[in-house]
Order: structure tokens, then sequence, then C-alpha cells
């Protein structure tokens, strides 16, 4: 639990100024997809970890804060690592394959 409370932190934007958030991210988001490759009990922690939006107080699940990173306007490098961590927690049954995150977001941009 303790990692994926790092993993949110480092994706978070109140990270230092000097530090590109590409730095920061695509390490954390390479972290989490090889957590969730063929490991159900991880990958279903993931997909039930609920975040607090420190801006709004609103509960969010992780995979829902990995969608929202899913924009065309991040470096190619973070998009793909988003798109394996999607497919990844799909492999290991944590998302639905039929989610729409799944079938319209993270299979397109791998292909």
């Amino acid at each position: 639990m303790e990692l994926i409370k790092i993993f949110v932190f480092c994706s978070s934007p109140f990270l230092f100024s000097s530090i590109s958030a590409c730095q920061v991210q695509l390490p954390a988001l390479r972290f989490l997809a090889v957590l969730c490759y063929q490991n159900e009990g991880v990958a279903s922690t993931v997909g039930a970890t609920q975040h607090e939006d420190p801006l709004t107080g609103e509960q969010r699940p992780l995979p829902q804060i990995l969608v929202e990173l899913l924009r065309r306007d991040q470096p190619i490098e973070i998009q793909l690592t988003l798109a394996k961590c999607l497919t990844n927690l799909c492999k290991a049954n944590a998302i639905e394959p039929w989610d729409s995150s799944i079938v319209y977001l993270a299979l397109p941009t791998l292909g």
C-alpha cells in the first residue's frame, strides 16, 4: 500500500519545478506496470485503491487517475507506459476487458 502512495505522489502536480514530471512519472509508471504484470493480488489492490484529491477532497480510484493521465498531450513514453499499466491491470482481472478505458484508450495507444 505504501508503494501505491509513493506512485500517486509521483504523479501529482505538486512536484518541484526543477524536476520535469516525465523524469518522475515515467519510472513510477514503469514500476507500477511491472508490479501488476501477471500478479492478480497486486493488480486487485491497485484496482481497488482510492486516492483523495488534495484540491477537491473527493476519493478517486487509481485506475481512473491512470486513465486521466493517458492524454495526447503527454510524452509518448508516458502514454505507452500508462497503456501498459492499464493492460496489465486488465490481464490480471483488476479491470474488465470491455471497459471503455481499455477499448478506446489503452489498446489504440499500443496499436
